[in-house]
């Protein structure tokens, strides 16, 4: 699959991507430069993001979703938030409201063995930005990904962090060069 100029975006069910190319791709009013799953399942393989742009995951976003991505290279991709993935969870009434309890959880993000270089975003999460759900990072490298105000590789909010043999180098942001967590979140730094 090659997606030039152009967005997949898919609601429900379960997708798999592999030896892919998502170029050049622009979702500015909307989620996913490249993907944009809302209550899915994604696996990716050995597949490549570049350039892509959007105002909410410059390469993918997801909400409610499963994402599972091995091999895969994230290159100069660019949002507001999330520079290349930006990950959600709807279910977000308890931050507002002290008498609701935390919801259970509605989506999860694993990545292996992937790149992220130059990404960028204009707020937080130059690579990843995660909100309320879950995230494992194993066998990474982020290289020169940049956030103005936080998270120069990852931003986290809320959610629980595994970092695995990962390697950060270069990245720069305002607050947390290469990883900035803030609210209510589990780190294990394995």
């Amino acid at each position: 699959l090659k997606c030039l100029d152009c967005v997949l975006e898919f609601n429900g069910g379960e997708m798999s991507i592999d030896s892919s190319t998502f170029k050049n791709n622009l979702a500015f009013f909307g989620i996913g430069g490249g993907i944009g799953v809302h209550k899915g399942e994604l696996k990716m393989t050995n597949s490549q993001l570049d350039s892509n742009l959007a105002f909410w995951g410059g390469a993918i976003m997801s909400v409610d979703a499963f994402l599972d991505i091995d091999s895969a290279h994230f290159f100069s991709d660019s949002a507001y938030v999330g520079g290349a993935i930006f990950s959600i969870s709807s279910n977000l009434g308890f931050l507002e409201d002290p008498q609701f309890s935390p919801p259970q959880l509605m989506g999860m993000t694993f990545i292996r063995n992937s790149t992220f270089l130059s990404n960028w975003s204009e707020e937080v999460g130059g690579a990843l930005m995660n909100v309320d759900i879950d995230l494992s990072v194993d066998g990474n490298i982020f290289k020169a990904n940049e956030s103005v105000a936080a998270g120069g590789a990852i931003f986290g909010e809320y959610g629980a962090l595994t970092s695995t043999n990962n390697l950060f180098s270069g990245n720069y942001s305002g607050d947390g060069g290469a990883i900035t967590i803030v609210g209510d979140i589990g780190v294990d730094p394995i």
